[in-house]
C-alpha cells in the first residue's frame, strides 16, 4: 500500500507542477483531515485505510505516519497558496521542500515494513 500513496503524491504533484509550468488552472484539493469531500487520492487512503488501522504497529510505524500526515496536510495548506495562473516562486520552493519531507517520511515508512 505504501507504494501506491507514494504513486498517489507523485501524480498530484506532477499534474500541480504542469499546471504551474503552463500557466493553467489547477483544482487543489485537500489532505482529508477535516473530510473526504474534496481529498485527494493519498488523504482518502490514508483516513479510511492506514490511520485506522495503526493500533496493532509500533510506536515507531505509528510516529512516523502520524509525521507523514502532519507533512502531507501541510503540503496541501503551501500548494494552496499558489495561483498555477502566477505562481510566486517563493511559494513553489516552499510547496517543493514540503513535499521532499513528506516523500522522504514515506520512503522511511517504506523501509521500516520490509
Amino acid at each position: 500500500m505504501i507504494e501506491e500513496i507514494i504513486a498517489q503524491h507523485e501524480l498530484y504533484l506532477k499534474r500541480l507542477k504542469f499546471a504551474i509550468l503552463h500557466r493553467k488552472e489547477f483544482q487543489h484539493k485537500d489532505c482529508g483531515r477535516k473530510g473526504l469531500e474534496n481529498a485527494c487520492h493519498f488523504g482518502k487512503k490514508l483516513y479510511t485505510e492506514i490511520l485506522p488501522t495503526l493500533q496493532d504497529a509500533s510506536d515507531e510505524v505509528k510516529r512516523i505516519v502520524m509525521e507523514i500526515e502532519e507533512f502531507h496536510c501541510e503540503f496541501h495548506e503551501v500548494s494552496k497558496t499558489i495561483n498555477p495562473l502566477n505562481p510566486l516562486q517563493e511559494q513553489v520552493n516552499s510547496m517543493k521542500t514540503v513535499s521532499l519531507r513528506l516523500y522522504q517520511k514515506l520512503l522511511q515508512l517504506k523501509s521500516l515494513l520490509k
